[in-house]
């Protein structure tokens, strides 16, 4: 079952094939609940839809923010994207362009197209990319879920994506990281403190060489110093920080993390996609709080173009 609501709906009269042409209806800061038996399964809001009734499709084509709740109506997940289809006879729902998926125990999902479905209440096309945080290894529950993603993944060939997250995580749950690393990482994100914690040195170098054993590619932020990275085909490359005044460091490692799997998802080699996670990183520490300045130019050519500037 779909509801629809929106603050203004307008009814257009067309003739030919609904879907091809003009819609049936469109509405504006819209919201579409899906059901299923009667229980609530996803709220998804869009700045504009169209609905083509012939068809029984719905197209949503502006800033697509999706809430999914499990058969109990409890919150399950967030999924958000530049557009979505979704087909009313089988609540079916397409996202595409840019798709975040974000878990209630913090998994991330990145891919330019994921499919849901409303019925087997499950995410049934493969991802892009699966980033997940080492936090999760504080709770035996989420840490399992983790886990079992990773096969999920691995079944699929997804690459997945880790961030050691803290030093503290790293000396809490040393051994069993190490493990999940060695066995499902593909891509690991990190600091210069928490490499050193894990590869138990004091230095940085020796620990960047410890962990490139582990994994396929490796990012290892060092602060106003830059960062390091490797993969199978690049040693060791070297990217410096875009220049900022660092205000508040809050998400500064997440936001490395999706500057530089954005890179990856989309082809740039080792060094661009680095740069594009330092731009990223350099921006959200001038500023209080976790999140990207609001009008910041996010053009991956312009930031690798301004990066040989400097």
């Amino acid at each position: 079952m779909l509801l629809i609501s929106g603050c203004q709906n307008t009814e257009i009269k067309k003739a030919g094939k609904t879907r091809d042409g003009l819609p049936d209806a469109e509405s504006w800061k819209a919201t579409i609940t899906l059901t299923n038996k009667g229980s609530k399964r996803a709220v998804i809001k869009s700045g504009h839809l169209e609905k083509y009734q012939q068809r029984q499709y719905i197209l949503l084509d502006q800033n697509v923010d999706a809430n999914f709740f499990n058969n109990e109506e409890i919150y399950t997940s967030n999924l958000k994207s530049d557009i979505a289809e979704i087909d009313e006879a089988k609540d079916f729902l397409v996202a595409m362009g840019n798709v975040v998926v974000v878990s209630d125990s913090g998994v991330t999902l990145y891919t330019d197209t994921l499919s849901w479905d409303n019925v087997d209440e499950k995410v049934i096309k493969n991802a892009g990319m699966v980033y997940i945080e080492g936090y999760l290894w504080t709770g035996e529950d989420t840490c399992n879920a983790a886990e079992k993603l990773c096969k999920i993944a691995k079944k699929n060939k997804t690459p997945v994506a880790f961030t050691l997250s803290d030093a503290f995580i790293v000396n809490s749950f040393k051994k069993r990281l190490i493990d999940f690393i060695r066995q499902n990482v593909d891509i690991l994100f990190c600091n210069d403190i928490e490499a050193k914690a894990m590869a138990e040195t004091e230095d940085t170098q020796e620990a960047f060489d410890a962990l490139k054993g582990m994994v396929e590619t490796i990012f290892v932020t060092r602060g106003e110093n830059g960062s390091w990275a490797s993969n199978p085909t690049e040693e060791k490359i070297t990217v410096n920080v875009f220049p900022t005044n660092a205000v508040d460091t809050t998400g500064a490692g997440d936001l490395f993390a999706a500057g530089a799997l954005y890179g990856i998802i989309r082809n740039y080699s080792l060094k661009d996609s680095a740069i594009i996670g330092s731009y990223c990183a350099s921006n959200v520490v001038s500023h209080m709080g976790g999140r990207m300045p609001v009008g910041l130019d996010a053009n991956a050519e312009k930031i690798i173009q301004k990066y040989q500037t400097l």
